[in-house]
């Protein structure tokens, strides 16, 4: 939708920054690490808003053509080299494609409530209800870590109703698979290394329904209960009384 939760007009933003000691430290543990020192000042956080149409659609984040073409050029004359010069290569990793993914949501945020209902949670998979959150992806390879990562995500329309409110939220099915470098030269891939998230969306919704019995439905089970009590009471005393006579008639 092209409005906020506000009802206000939704604007496209995206900010690229460098990573923060906090994201370091989410990332791999410890920004003291020798993997989160690696990455110091290295690679940028991209974080804002999309408005998309409810419709197939894709979003990229990838090399351009002309990065690109210097990579395949650099690797191609550095498959000539001896392996001391090899070693010696400090753009080994210029065009690394490792990435982190904190959070992509479609819409509103899946409330803890839904959650608690999904099949997923239920087999205590905690984050399988949002697979799009902490999402870490190291590629390593002959090429210094050149690939693409190709995200297929099927949103799922769910309606959560209850007594005031109707909310609509998204839930997602992720399927990924990485495309090495030597496929996407030899079949021809038009896209460039780096990340694509291509989502759609189901013909088919969930409903979340959230409500109570009336007072009449209550009384009428509290009934039964008491009635039930009752007339079990009354068979367990039957049982003892007619157990005790006949014992005193055999005594007698």
């Amino acid at each position: 939708k092209d409005v906020d939760g506000k009802g206000k007009k939704a604007k496209d933003l995206i900010k690229a920054k460098r990573p923060n000691p906090i994201e370091l430290k989410r990332i791999f543990g410890s920004d003291k690490s020798p993997e989160a020192l690696a990455h110091k000042g290295r690679g940028c956080t991209l974080s804002g808003s999309l408005r998309v149409p409810i419709v197939a659609g894709h979003i990229s984040v990838t090399l351009t053509r002309q990065a690109w073409t210097e990579a395949l050029n650099h690797y191609m004359a550095r498959s000539q080299w001896s392996e001391e010069q090899k070693a010696q290569d400090v753009h080994r990793n210029d065009y690394n494609m490792s990435h982190y993914i904190h959070s992509i949501q479609f819409g509103k945020k899946l409330p803890s409530k839904v959650v608690a209902t999904s099949p997923t949670a239920a087999k205590g998979k905690s984050n399988a209800h949002r697979p799009m959150e902490g999402r870490m992806h190291i590629i390593e390879n002959q090429m210094g870590g050149i690939a693409l990562e190709s995200i297929q995500v099927k949103l799922i329309p769910t309606v959560s109703s209850g007594f005031f409110f109707e909310e609509q939220y998204y839930q997602m099915s992720v399927i990924d698979h990485t495309i090495q470098p030597e496929t996407m030269v030899n079949q021809g891939v038009s896209m460039q290394p780096g990340l694509t998230l291509s989502y759609d969306v189901t013909p088919l919704a969930v409903h979340h329904d959230e409500g109570r019995d009336n007072f009449l439905v209550f009384l009428s089970s509290l009934i039964g209960i008491v009635g039930g009590c009752f007339v079990t009471v009354g068979l367990l005393t039957g049982c003892l009384v007619h157990s005790a006579q006949a014992v005193a008639k055999k005594v007698d």
